[in-house]
């Protein structure tokens, strides 16, 4: 019988506690994205907007952010030639990384506080960088392996 009140108890005691739960958090989930910024991001593609498998991909993409974070979080895309002529896009973001990462160096040569936020970052974008050569070795070493041509 003890065990059936101890059930009982319980079970209302976590019900009280859902519904507590359920009230005060719509209120501190908008209370906490009204003190968040509105972010703005560009994003350029290398497709016209024809291509709806890619380009729709991009656009879905940003409406889904947007969507997820109540419009605080907005992407507006680009077709090709928009902002970046065509195929240069990759350019763009190589030259704009290296910028960044320059950027990281120095503060970090006037910081020590944000030299304890950068190291870790440069090992892991280090151990990326290596990853992805590695595989794309392995991957031409493959093609060129298996592309020779026996003819009769």
């Amino acid at each position: 019988m003890k065990r059936l009140h101890l059930l009982s108890s319980i079970t209302t005691g976590g019900a009280t506690t859902a519904t507590l739960a359920a009230l005060t958090h719509p209120t501190s989930v908008a209370v906490e994205a009204q003190s968040q910024p509105q972010i703005r991001w560009k994003m350029t593609t290398s497709w016209p907007t024809s291509l709806d498998t890619l380009y729709g991909a991009a656009q879905t993409v940003a409406r889904r952010v947007s969507e997820m974070t109540d419009g605080r979080f907005s992407i507006q895309v680009f077709a090709v030639g928009e902002i970046v002529p065509g195929l240069q896009v990759l350019e763009i973001l190589e030259a704009a990384q290296k910028i960044s990462v320059e950027l990281l160096r120095e503060k970090s040569a006037e910081s020590q506080s944000f030299q304890q936020t950068y190291q870790p970052w440069k090992k892991f974008r280090d151990a990326v960088l290596t990853w992805s050569a590695v595989g794309e070795f392995a991957d031409n070493n493959w093609v060129i392996a298996n592309s020779k041509l026996e003819i009769d």
